[in-house]
């Protein structure tokens, strides 16, 4: 796959979605659309509806299928930031084994299982990586550094407004539709 060819997708859904909100909050009525110069006139509206929802379902596919292929996702992107965080506070806490080893975040249980590992590797015959130490990391601090996580990604880097935010937008297009009938 080229480069371009998210960059496409992207537009694809964007330009859709922004069209169905926009067409959904202002009430648009169509009586006459115009095709290389030949006005045609709406029978049935309805059906402009459906394929314009048919197009933007198409482009969400096409997007996520592209999306897919596409590397580094946000969640690996905030999982290294997090794995920065912990290893910060493993060498500013001065963790046994830290010294000449790096520490990691592991999840070991559902809730209280945060813990920060360290791990050697020991060359000889029984060598392999060796556990130094294991330290218990509050829930919350491994929220709060997912939290600043989320921040750092969202505004420093373009991973969450080029690869999550058309999803956002997409998502609140049938909710702004059905919201519209609704109200």
């Amino acid at each position: 796959m080229e480069e371009g060819d998210i960059l496409r997708q992207r537009r694809n859904l964007v330009a859709m979605s922004c069209l169905l909100i926009i067409f959904d909050l202002a009430k648009v009525k169509v009586a006459k659309v115009g095709v290389l110069g030949t006005d045609l006139v709406v029978g049935d509206v309805r059906v402009l509806a459906i394929s314009m929802w048919v197009l933007w379902a198409y482009f969400l596919l096409r997007y996520y299928q592209f999306w897919r292929k596409e590397r580094p996702h946000l969640s690996s992107a905030i999982y290294e930031q997090v794995g920065q965080y912990a290893s910060s506070y493993a060498y500013a806490r001065k963790l046994p084994g830290t010294q000449n080893n790096s520490p990691s975040l592991q999840r070991s249980r559902w809730i209280r299982g945060w813990q920060i590992e360290v791990q050697s590797y020991k060359p000889g015959a029984g060598g392999g990586l060796v556990t130094e130490s294991i330290t218990p990391i509050s829930p919350f601090m491994a929220l709060f550094w997912k939290f600043r996580a989320w921040l750092r990604i969202g505004i420093h880097t373009p991973h969450f407004t080029e690869y999550a935010l058309p999803f956002v937008l997409a998502g609140a297009t049938p909710i702004v539709a059905i919201a519209v009938k609704v109200l």
